[in-house]
């Protein structure tokens, strides 16, 4: 999925989210960096068709952040290479994130909540 969700059209990302199952992967729905990056290639490529993809997907993108920890990545360039896949949810959220507020006009609580937990939002200094 990640190798094909950036550069790739839309049908192909679609598909190989339809073979998850061949490769004995979890479905979609089940798996957050799979389904991160599904949301934002549908997002990416903005079609009609892709954004009521997309917005069928977002709920079971929140449930799934509202029952998973938060997830960190580590700035040590070690770690972070061989931890790729909290790589590529903390990038697609990201993507998902601007999305979801172009859309809206506003950031979506769940998400930013989530985020801003796992440390891929600065939090607010207090000064």
């Amino acid at each position: 999925m990640h190798s094909l969700h950036v550069e790739h059209p839309i049908d192909t990302v679609m598909t190989v989210s339809a073979l998850h199952s061949v490769y004995g992967l979890p479905p979609v729905v089940e798996d957050l960096a799979s389904c991160s990056m599904l949301v934002s290639a549908c997002f990416k490529h903005n079609s009609d068709d892709s954004l009521k993809v997309a917005k069928a997907f977002i709920p079971h993108l929140e449930a799934m952040l509202k029952t998973t920890m938060p997830m960190q990545v580590s700035q040590n360039p070690t770690e972070k290479a061989l931890d790729k896949p909290r790589v590529w949810v903390k990038w697609a959220l990201k993507k998902v994130d601007k999305a979801l507020y172009v859309k809206n006009g506003e950031r979506v609580d769940w998400l930013r909540v989530w985020r801003t937990q796992s440390g891929h939002i600065p939090k607010p200094s207090q000064f």
